[in-house]
């Protein structure tokens, strides 16, 4: 398009709405006449605290302010609710602050019938027809190669400049009433982080987290065609290398990750299916000082049924890894849950849970309304909680990590984007490294804003404590004989114990799983497939290993071993050392302390 080189940001942001047809459900709103500030309506009851617990309606219980801190405006079909029009609902629904995340897909019909492009109305039926999925029976394999026959989703990656573009056209009072979050980014591209610095460069408008981002989602992973896409189990480096430049910009992530299959001929009683891909992902060093937001109850799935070992596996994640944080987003997963089991989680862990609803282009309050409704019936979760839990729940733990995450972000553009800004522009710079980018902070900070450099190591710090506790609680535990996951039947019997966390789980789990690290899932199965088809190709390679190990045997005087044999001897040694022997976590080869956000 070259008619739009010599154009401002503004004007091009214009055409980009233009050229994604860009359209709202209702009819647009007046700015002048959506309340910024935040007041309490008059739907419900104006009580805070204490309060709303002394005025319980046998019928109903009053709604409290709340925040939502996992909220859809638009649906795949790039069609949305406007900004005001959310704002309005909000405040009938009693919601100080809520996050605003654009859906980063579009959906292509794949059928020639043209009636089937007005199935793309992008509800809870996963972008197509009614009767695929008119009701709750569990997901089978037929039903997935069905949706794969007859719509695709493509990455669209200008949701975020759309809805920044919109943010900038209300007051000062609605700006402040919504939090917007980046999602349109190509997990599986390692220039995704390029993206995600030049969304904050070149928008006036705050970003305050990132997500929904997916690894592993029911339908949702079968229609994206790209195998260059990131996910649990494959090609996940990319993402583990974004997630840790997002950690330094200050904002959580939202993450959108099943902890079990979905398909019932695939399910496996007793031990979810991505349970250990996801404990090798939070163990992951890149993704220490990013918080990650788990969405959906802990990956709590459409049509997937809440694993029997779930609470318990949720109060041993968060036990050991202290930058994990529950969302209670979605309808679908709320009547799902048991209230006690949830309430005593949240009881146990108060820091460590935000409200949300999933609401996706709502056409109404009550809909927005919907999964805060569900909890607050009579005898469900909200009354089971002590109100120091529930109030950090509803708003607390909001504003502390997702409002906050704005602040971070603010001086994330303010002090560190101005020094690398040519840097982004240089299309002969193909990587960003974290760790340079963490020591270009260290240095500008310091200089240009000790209070705040001082803020951060404090942060830093605790969050370093808070990892060595957890660390000292499940060898506690383990010392104890008491395993605070259970091993699948796969894993039982397997050398050495099946115990954890921290640097010590991440060795037991590539011992495990290594060559997922660094192969995509479709390139392994294309080489044992044509393995399978050229058995007489495996000899040559097979000698040639022999040759290898002989060779080694040689030069070392010890038998050669693979790299599986290698890997479960270096997983050993880690397991059976005391914890006196393990490096120290924030100290260099001087001795000397480091500062504690400098790894």
């Amino acid at each position: 398009m070259p008619h739009l080189i010599n154009r401002s940001r503004n004007e091009y942001l214009k055409v980009v709405v233009l050229h994604n047809g860009h359209t709202e459900l209702r009819p647009p709103l007046n700015r002048d006449d959506v309340e910024g500030k935040f007041e309490p309506s008059s739907r419900s009851p104006a009580v805070t605290g204490a309060e709303a617990g002394a005025s319980v309606d046998a019928a109903k219980q009053p709604i409290r302010i709340s925040c939502d801190g996992h909220l859809h405006p638009g649906r795949y079909d790039q069609k949305s609710q406007s900004l005001l029009r959310m704002i309005q609902m909000a405040n009938e629904n009693r919601i100080k602050y809520f996050v605003a995340m654009r859906i980063p897909t579009n959906v292509n019909s794949l059928q020639s019938d043209r009636r089937y492009v007005d199935m793309t109305s992008c509800g809870e039926t996963y972008y197509l027809p009614q009767s695929l999925f008119d009701n709750d029976e569990p997901l089978s394999r037929a039903k997935v190669v069905e949706a794969k026959k007859q719509v695709e989703l493509c990455m669209n990656t200008e949701v975020d400049w759309i809805q920044a573009a919109e943010y900038m056209k209300l007051t000062e009072d609605q700006k402040d009433r919504i939090d917007l979050a980046i999602t349109g980014l190509y997990l599986g591209d390692p220039r995704a982080p390029f993206s995600l610095l030049q969304k904050i460069a070149g928008n006036e408008a705050p970003f305050s987290l990132v997500g929904e981002v997916t690894l592993a989602k029911e339908v949702v992973m079968h229609l994206l065609p790209h195998e260059s896409q990131a996910h649990l189990k494959s090609h996940i480096k990319p993402f583990c290398t974004l997630a840790e430049i997002i950690g330094l910009t200050g904002m959580p992530i939202s993450l959108h990750c099943d902890v079990d299959t979905s398909i019932q001929e695939d399910i496996r009683s007793g031990h979810p299916a991505n349970l250990n891909g996801i404990m090798k992902l939070f163990s992951d060093t890149q993704l220490e000082e990013t918080t990650i937001i788990w969405a959906h109850f802990g990956g709590i799935s459409r049509f997937g049924s809440v694993p029997e070992t779930h609470y318990s596996n949720l109060d041993s994640l968060l036990r050991r890894f202290p930058n994990l944080m529950i969302d209670l987003s979605w309808s679908r997963v709320a009547s799902k849950l048991d209230p006690a089991q949830v309430a005593e989680l949240i009881n146990t862990h108060p820091d460590r849970f935000i409200m949300g609803s999933d609401a996706l282009a709502p056409h109404d309050a009550d809909v927005l309304g919907h999964t805060y409704t569900i909890y607050n019936e009579p005898g469900g979760l909200f009354s089971q909680l002590t109100e120091d839990a529930l109030e950090k729940t509803l708003v607390t733990n909001y504003e502390k990590t997702i409002r906050a995450g704005r602040e971070h972000c603010k001086k994330f553009k303010q002090h560190i984007l101005p020094k690398i800004e040519d840097m982004l522009s240089d299309p002969a710079v193909d990587t960003i490294i974290p760790n340079e980018l963490r020591r270009l902070m260290v240095e500008t900070y310091k200089e240009t804003d000790p209070d705040y450099f001082q803020q951060l190591s404090q942060k830093a710090l605790q969050r370093s404590i808070a990892r060595k506790d957890a660390i000292a609680y499940v060898e506690e535990m383990d010392s104890q004989n008491i395993k605070l996951l259970t091993p699948s039947s796969s894993e039982r019997g397997h050398s050495p114990p099946y115990t954890a966390t921290a640097s010590r789980l991440r060795f037991y789990l590539d011992d495990a799983d290594a060559p997922s690290r660094t192969a995509t899932e479709s390139l392994a199965r294309r080489t044992l497939e044509h393995r399978r088809e050229y058995p007489e190709q495996l000899q040559p390679s097979a000698t040639a290993a022999a040759a290898g190990r002989t060779g080694r045997a040689a030069r070392t005087g010890r038998p050669g071993r693979s790299w599986r044999a290698a890997l479960t001897a270096a997983a050993a040694r880690a397991m059976s050392a005391a914890p006196a022997a393990l490096p120290a976590a924030h100290t260099g080869s001087s001795g000397k302390e480091k500062p504690p956000w400098l790894r």
